[in-house]
């Protein structure tokens, strides 16, 4: 511009002074030196034109100069105002030095700083030590107190107080980022699980009726892709089993928005069978169903394994034939029916002495070929079952039942008559078979089963190879009169009457005989066994206990003798009553009784029921501390149903408890019982107690004790009461 208006400025000035002496001469020289004054007055002239075009140029100029500086100021003011009341974080420095020229107050509360400690920054501190210079893009800088915090900066070049500059602009990204990474992470983590998973997913939109996402597992489970759902949503249904498809789609018809789990089997494309467990979980949002979410689950190794377990509760795995919950079970619903039918139990004579001599392969061998020719005689009809080691149980339907039981156990026994060819022998066999009928031998599977076993016993009492129908006993009531009893007792007293019967106990864990329980037998004349809850209360009462107890005592020490002489040696357990601890020197004439028969103390077992303790408990426990400083064992009979109070267990010197026959008796099928009679086991094995179950007449009852750590059994399962002479022939084949 100033070249310019110099040039207009000489242009002008040369023009009018050669165009004006030009002029003047010409005038002068056509007039006369008259003219001269021209030459003045050109010259005033000229100072008048330049004087107008100094006096309009300047005020040009200023007025120009006026309007940059007011434009000037109102871009400062703008600028000002944007940078300053900006919420974004903006600063200007210098890229050369990296100094700060000016900050706005978001900067200053973005990085906690004042505006006098944010001028003092460079990029180098801002960013903890990670930039040099400010950039475009993301920067990790620091906060005054430390934190990290993730800048997207943008950075413009601007001239600032004449000083080339650069202004940045900060937006804080930490938390965008940390979200965006946080959901990448819970995306891979979501990927990584679905991958590995076993179960499929899969998500299906409500509005647009299709999957929108399957798992990997989806699609390796059902050989199914998304792509094939999309075009065809019902394609899954194509391959579930026909018994299954109604109940599936059904399910899903009745119970379009409400959580679902089913089992439905499912054919591969190779022709496999599944099992799935299929659950949907309707997502709802403003009370509008959205999406569902399912789960397969392929449990086809479930479903084996509940099929093996089904298999073993329920049928041998020796012979392959129903076992005794099967039976139970398929007695409980025949009973229900009330349609008449009778049972038979088959019982192999002398089976374990061909498990001992030939051993137990041959015997499973034998008991498989029994099975199968007892499964010929059967035809399919009722019900055939192993209950025990070499017994089995027939259950057949019929009006005519004795005639038609009759029939069966004969052919029973022909088709075992024949000779079973071995592996390593030919053996031929016998057995023995009791026969129950229903309902009259009994209403329910416990007591048919009872009574079965009743018929066996008292067929095998026959002479073995025998058929024997259930025998109801005679009716217990006696028909005398409490004194003409009490008579009578006094009689066999004088007559010595009475006898003691053994009944044998096993140590469950090892199977073996652990000893006898001595219990008192009366005859009576003309009438017949009197069951001991009758004569015993008649003793209490009159006190002929005290004398009968002490002979029972003595009674139990003289077998024991001829025990030992036999070279049996097992500790026998007497009942004693309340009225014999009120006897002061009551320890004193049982251990003078065991040294007159040459017996440890060891040998001889009292058993006490809780009530007769509590008694006169004082004396009882000096009396019976006696004796168990002797080392004689001391018994709480019939526990659990009298005080079961913990307290006399530690007052007296106890150390064996027998559980009562009532909670063992159906201990399998109570889980009170149950649960009380584990919890009796783990409190006396806590006080170093052993524990005796009385009433044990199933092997289903000895399998549980044993597994409940019962120490003991007793019971007619192992062992019925006998006189010593049975007892001594029992032991004698016992130990063969």
């Amino acid at each position: 511009m100033p070249p310019r208006l110099l040039f207009f400025y000489f242009f002008i000035a040369f023009t009018w002074i050669l165009g004006s002496d030009i002029l003047a001469n010409k005038l002068i020289a056509h007039y006369g030196p008259g003219l001269d004054w021209l030459h003045t007055a050109k010259g005033i002239g000229f100072v008048l034109v330049n004087g107008l075009a100094l006096y309009g140029l300047s005020r040009y100029l200023i007025n120009q100069a006026w309007r940059a500086h007011v434009r000037l100021n109102d871009s400062e003011l703008a600028f000002r105002s944007a940078f300053i009341d900006n919420p974004t974080a903006m600063w200007v420095y210098k890229a050369d030095d990296g100094k700060m020229l000016e900050a706005n107050q978001a900067a200053c509360l973005q990085y906690g700083y004042t505006l006098h400690e944010f001028l003092n920054l460079t990029p180098h501190r801002l960013s903890g030590g990670l930039a040099l210079r400010f950039q475009n893009g993301l920067q990790n800088h620091r906060h005054r107190q430390g934190n990290l915090m993730i800048m997207e900066l943008t950075v413009y070049a601007m001239r600032y107080q004449e000083t080339q500059a650069q202004l940045v602009l900060a937006r804080d990204m930490t938390g965008k980022i940390q979200a965006e990474r946080a959901r990448a992470q819970s995306e891979a983590r979501f990927t990584e699980l679905v991958s590995k998973v076993p179960e499929a997913f899969w998500v299906f939109d409500v509005e647009q009726g299709s999957h929108q996402y399957i798992s990997p597992a989806f699609e390796t489970m059902l050989e199914i892709n998304l792509h094939q759902l999309k075009q065809d949503s019902s394609l899954p249904f194509s391959r579930i089993h026909p018994e299954d498809l109604e109940t599936v789609e059904q399910t899903l018809v009745d119970s379009p928005e409400s959580a679902i789990e089913l089992e439905y089997r499912w054919f591969t494309r190779q022709g496999n069978q599944l099992w799935l467990l299929h659950r949907t979980y309707p997502v709802f949002e403003q009370g509008k169903m959205v999406r569902v979410i399912g789960v397969l689950s392929d449990i086809s190794h479930e479903k084996a394994q509940q099929q093996q377990l089904y298999e073993l509760a329920n049928f041998d795995s020796l012979t392959g034939l129903a076992n005794r919950i099967n039976c139970h079970s398929y007695l409980t619903s025949a009973c229900t029916h009330a349609a008449p039918f009778y049972l038979l139990l088959l019982g192999l004579d002398r089976f374990k002495q061909i498990n001992d001599n030939l051993g137990h392969d041959t015997g499973d061998e034998l008991l498989k070929q029994v099975a199968q020719r007892l499964e010929d005689v059967r035809e399919g009809q009722g019900l055939l079952a192993r209950l025990s080691g070499d017994e089995f149980a027939l259950i057949v339907h019929h009006q005519d039942q004795s005639a038609n039981a009759r029939d069966w156990a004969d052919q029973l026994n022909r088709a075992l008559a024949l000779p079973f060819s071995l592996t390593s022998n030919t053996l031929f066999i016998t057995a023995s078979l009791g026969i129950a009928c229903f309902p009259e031998d009994g209403r329910d599977p416990d007591t048919l089963l009872r009574h079965l076993d009743h018929a066996l016993a008292q067929a095998k009492r026959q002479g073995r190879n025998s058929i024997c129908f259930y025998q109801h006993p005679a009716k217990t009531t006696l028909p005398i009169s409490k004194v003409t009893l009490e008579n009578a007792l006094r009689l066999a007293w004088e007559n010595k009457e009475f006898e003691l019967w053994y009944q044998p106990k096993m140590s469950i864990g090892s199977g073996r005989l652990a000893g006898f329980e001595a219990l008192l037998r009366w005859h009576l004349h003309g009438t017949g066994p009197v069951s001991p809850t009758v004569f015993i209360p008649i003793l209490e009462d009159t006190g002929m206990i005290i004398p009968v107890g002490y002979w029972l005592i003595e009674q139990a020490c003289t077998d024991l003798r001829q025990l030992a002489d036999l070279g049996i040696e097992m500790p026998v357990a007497v009942n004693i009553s309340a009225r014999q601890l009120t006897q002061d020197d009551f320890a004193e004439q049982v251990l003078a009784r065991l040294a007159h028969h040459r017996l440890p103390p060891q040998r001889l077992s009292l058993e006490l029921t809780e009530s007769s303790l509590m008694q006169e408990p004082t004396r009882a426990a000096g009396i019976l501390g006696k004796l168990r400083r002797a080392q004689m064992s001391i018994a709480i009979d019939d526990f659990g149903t009298g005080y079961s109070s913990l307290s006399y267990l530690k007052r007296f010197p106890v150390d064996t408890l027998k559980i009562d026959r009532s909670f063992i008796t159906e201990v399998e099928q109570d889980a009170d019982d149950r649960s009380i009679v584990d919890a009796i086991i783990r409190m006396a094995h806590g006080l170093s107690m052993t524990v005796v179950a009385e009433g044990v007449e199933t092997p289903e009852q000895a399998a549980l004790l044993r597994q409940l750590d019962c120490d003991q059994i007793q019971g007619y399962w192992y062992a019925r009461p006998m006189p010593l002479a049975q007892l001594t022939a029992w032991l004698a084949e016992l130990r063969q």
